[in-house]
């Protein structure tokens, strides 16, 4: 006993070292536990949540698309009207602003693999909107909106009723990956004719979606283009003069001073040569000095 108290007192600080380290394991091993636990309830939370928001989804979903309908209503009766006092008359809905903040709802509940369809649909919601209220706006003031421009709001709202058709599958659990631009593409005909852009008045923009489903485009040409105003054609850029090689040596001193000489006005080009050819013009050394020429 006596052999063991003293081994005991010789060996303290190393004992409670090992105890102290002892307890810190057991410690972290019960915190772990405690953070995986968390985890777990966290995901739970989330996964219930956005199994929530996934069954409104087709609800809301539906609304927007009605609410698209209306817009095209508004749009197709403004291309349609000719004169700018009829074309004033027309008011367009306003953005629905419980639709945006159920899809913000969405995005927070959602994994990040599902983000991106719902936040291109609200950027161009919001852009789309934009154009309806600078458009309304211009024509309180009696200014002439033309066809092309209009044109172009009609294909933006189309691509708009496009994704938010594509997202069905996915609202009603047949899918479980986002759709992509190229998917919600090949709808853009279908969805013209949905929002009665089919006939024969909108052929321009028929041929315009026909070519962005031929060439795999998925976005819209949001801008006014060029020829909206004239029906010229957007002049051509010219390329800017191609840098000479890296390895491109210098021209020589002579050949720039007789290129700087030529280059100013009522100053003839002066010939100019190298010191090997004035070298080689030296009669050698010890030779006898050339004869002169005697006059005929």
């Amino acid at each position: 006993m006596e052999s063991f108290y003293s081994l005991a007192k010789d060996w303290q600080t190393l004992i409670t070292g090992l105890m102290a380290i002892g307890a810190a394991f057991i410690g972290g091993y019960f915190i772990n536990q405690q953070i995986m636990q968390t985890a777990i309830i966290e995901t739970d939370r989330r996964a219930r949540e956005f199994a929530a928001a996934r069954a409104m989804l087709p609800l809301h979903l539906d609304a927007l698309v009605e609410h698209l309908s209306e817009c095209a209503s508004h749009l197709k009766g403004t291309y349609m009207l000719e004169s700018v006092a009829e074309r004033r008359a027309r008011e367009f809905p306003r953005v629905p602003m419980d639709i945006a903040l159920y899809l913000q709802g969405v995005v927070l509940k959602s994994p990040p693999n599902l983000w991106p369809p719902f936040l291109e649909i609200l950027s161009e919601l919001q852009l789309f909107h934009a154009r309806l209220n600078t458009v309304q706006r211009r024509l309180a003031g009696k200014a002439n909106i033309g066809s092309a421009e209009l044109e172009e709001y009609i294909i933006q709202l189309v691509v708009l009723h496009a994704r938010c058709l594509s997202l069905f599958p996915f609202a009603r659990n047949e899918s479980e990956d986002a759709p992509s631009k190229a998917f919600a593409a090949g709808r853009y005909l279908s969805c013209a004719a949905q929002l009665g852009f089919g006939s024969n008045e909108f052929g321009r923009v028929r041929d315009r979606l026909a070519m962005m489903v031929a060439k795999g485009v998925a976005e819209p040409f949001c801008g006014r283009p060029p020829s909206a105003k004239n029906g010229s054609r957007p002049p051509k850029q010219t390329p800017p003069p191609s840098a000479p090689p890296h390895n491109a040596r210098p021209p020589p001193p002579s050949q720039t001073r007789a290129r700087s000489h030529a280059g100013r006005a009522g100053v003839p080009r002066r010939k100019t040569e190298s010191r090997s050819c004035r070298a080689a013009r030296r009669p050698p050394a010890g030779s006898a000095p050339p004869a002169a020429r005697l006059p005929a």
